[in-house]
């Protein structure tokens, strides 16, 4: 099989790198402007982490099956459950195979924001999302994320301490 990612790097590397360069990144939007925009776009790269952890030797898990290296992430950090349904929305509409129990409520709206271009005027809302869990719990989105974000900022200063 043709392994064309050389050719689609973009100057990212290896997994940090994705992280620091794109995750962190999309991060700093979001804190900035809690758009759908920027809610997809940290959930999508979030959850991407573990595409990247496995085609990086570092990480010792290039002959492991997604779904394990999935599993194995998730049972560490239940954020990445949330950010996986959010992500999968965000790229097909629906959630054909959950992995949490929550829904993204976004009735909050707060703002919205307009841009213009040459191409026209362009806008997005401002929502200060939460996520709800079926027992009814309410916790804010941007708590998901810390927690996401908290979790492989842990996992990249371990393993480069060799842990």
């Amino acid at each position: 099989m043709y392994d064309n990612s050389q050719n689609m790097q973009f100057g990212i590397i290896n997994t940090y790198n994705y992280f620091d360069e794109i995750v962190r990144f999309n991060w700093i939007d979001f804190q900035k402007m809690s758009t759908p925009r920027t809610a997809f776009n940290l959930a999508n790269s979030i959850w991407s982490i573990m595409d990247w952890i496995s085609h990086d030797p570092v990480h010792q898990m290039y002959n492991s099956k997604k779904e394990y290296i999935r599993k194995k992430f998730q049972a560490k950090c239940p954020a990445l459950c949330i950010l996986h349904d959010l992500a999968t929305h965000g790229k097909h509409y629906t959630v054909s195979a959950p992995r949490s129990n929550a829904e993204v409520d976004s009735s909050d709206l707060t703002g919205a924001v307009f841009s213009f271009s040459s191409s026209g005027m362009a806008s997005e809302h401002v929502i200060n999302f939460s996520v709800v869990a079926d027992d009814g719990k309410n916790t804010p989105l941007i708590q998901v994320f810390q927690e996401a974000i908290d979790f492989w900022e842990q996992y990249f200063k371990k393993l480069s301490q060799g842990e």
